[in-house]
């Protein structure tokens, strides 16, 4: 069952896939809405959605059915392709197995594609979520520093004696009751996939774009600059 369980998990995200691209093609529902897990089956017998914050996915769509989704902090890329009205098949990058999805009123139905073995049912909500996450390995001797807020630039200071390559890849988090949480956007985040260099002992900045995250509420927030490797700039909005 924990197994079955930590499969759930991860395609959860990609069904709500689907959804944002009823939104693309139909207006009847908006990039930032929200699907929530209320219930799943897993062998025919059906238990009440049990996840917290923490594993609560969030995805966007974009014109051409790309989709980026998060869960447990973590950013994900797939693809959806409709298959009827309301249907559609979803894939995603990290593996070959796929989902199919079906949207009823308000109610979003994702099932493996090739087995019954477990049904997932998700109801649409306005409420946007902050989802905990773990720090992520940070680059050692590069020292990154808030700069300004409007635009949000980052300052770098190379402290090796070696290039350093940095991306424009990113993401933003808020300090909520001591836990640093994943703020999602509310639209799809567009980066220039390039890369940068800096010297040994040298120094650069970088500007990124706050306008996906919406309205800003006052408190501490940081920004992940990278991937797998990032480095932190902590700033205050007030």
């Amino acid at each position: 069952m924990n197994k079955v369980r930590s499969g759930i998990l991860v395609f959860v995200v990609i069904f709500t896939m689907a959804f944002a691209f009823s939104s693309c093609s139909k207006n009847e529902v908006y990039l930032n809405d929200n699907w929530v897990l209320t219930s799943f089956t897993v062998d025919g017998e059906t238990s009440s959605a049990d996840l917290t914050d923490l594993n609560t996915p969030r995805f966007f769509c974009d014109d051409t059915l790309n989709v980026i989704f998060y869960i447990y902090g973590k950013m994900h890329s797939g693809k959806a392709q409709p298959t009827g009205d309301r249907t559609f098949r979803i894939s995603y990058q990290d593996t070959d197995e796929c989902m199919l999805a079906e949207i009823t009123n308000e109610e979003l139905i994702i099932t493996p594609e090739d087995s019954d073995s477990f049904e997932m049912r998700f109801r649409l909500t306005d409420e946007r979520t902050l989802i905990p996450t773990s720090d992520l390995e940070e680059v050692e001797g590069i020292e990154a520093s808030f700069v300004t807020l409007d635009p949000l630039t980052v300052s770098f200071t190379n402290n090796t004696q070696e290039q350093w390559v940095y991306s424009e890849y990113y993401r933003i988090e808020k300090l909520d009751g001591g836990i640093w949480c994943l703020l999602p956007p509310d639209r799809p985040v567009t980066v220039r996939d390039i890369a940068h260099e800096i010297g040994p002992n040298m120094s650069s900045t970088l500007s990124y774009d706050l306008t996906p995250y919406g309205d800003h509420e006052d408190g501490e927030y940081r920004i992940a600059c990278g991937t797998d490797t990032v480095c932190y700039a902590y700033f205050t909005i007030e």
